[in-house]
């Protein structure tokens, strides 16, 4: 491991004698709190990509049942329904990157106490792999 071979010695140096048993522990837990985190950093875009064609989706499908079940079945024939699907999972996309992290004042106070519960768990989560 490139950490063991190459930074813990040299962090060793500027240490006591007294604290150098405790550096390669906590360059692994450094490691592998980097690690989780880049990982849940991922999880949220690939979540966020699922997450605005998946409502998109299911936005064009219920779009579709209703113009079908009141005589407009030729608005489904093609790649109408796919190509609508697309533009509103861009939008969603765009709008969850973009346009969510500047919410008002008042919105980000009141989803506070989800974000600090969010970010604890997954600082806990990390520190405990």
């Amino acid at each position: 491991k490139p950490i063991t071979k190459y930074l813990v010695p040299q962090v060793k140096k500027y240490l006591d004698e007294d604290y150098q048993k405790w550096a390669l522990p906590i360059a692994r837990y450094i490691c592998r709190f980097v690690g989780v985190s880049i990982a849940f950093y991922l999880q949220r875009i690939l979540s966020t990509i699922h997450t605005a064609i998946r409502g998109a989706r299911l936005f064009v499908d219920g779009v579709t049942d209703l113009s079908r079940r009141n005589g407009y079945g030729y608005l489904t024939e093609g790649y109408a329904d796919e190509a609508c699907a697309l533009m509103l999972s861009l939008v969603g996309i765009y709008s969850q990157f973009f346009v969510f992290p500047y919410l008002p004042f008042l919105v980000k106070l009141l989803f506070l106490p989800a974000t600090l519960t969010e970010w604890f768990l997954s600082a806990f989560v990390s520190l405990s792999v």
